[in-house]
């Protein structure tokens, strides 16, 4: 964790509204996260859903928007693979109850 001027700064555009992008919700992921470019700053801001902030800062625009786009390319593929765990899970259950009796189950 790194509370500095820099993640000061990070974190007063992202809350004023200016972040570029954002990604997550500290409710349903468990953390949020914000790509910043002003005109001498490019980073990524997270804070997790117990209020610990971390920064990345980058020396051009580019660099932070590649490392951005991979960062929700990989949350996206990690929270649909969740997704479908789920799915599934709910599916499997919802067939077993229809399947089964309630006495059959106990039985």
């Amino acid at each position: 964790m790194k509370y500095d001027a820099i993640s000061e700064k990070l974190n007063n555009v992202a809350m004023d509204g200016f972040a570029t992008e954002e990604y997550g919700s500290c409710q349903e992921e468990g953390f949020w996260s914000a790509l910043i470019i002003t005109e001498n700053l490019f980073g990524i801001i997270q804070e997790d859903d117990q209020g610990f902030v971390d920064y990345r800062t980058f020396d051009t625009e580019k660099q932070a928007r590649d490392h951005w786009d991979q960062f929700v390319k990989d949350q996206e593929s990690y929270y649909s693979f969740d997704r479908e765990r789920e799915e599934d899970i709910d599916n499997i259950v919802t067939g077993y109850c229809v399947n089964e009796s309630i006495v059959d189950i106990y039985n």
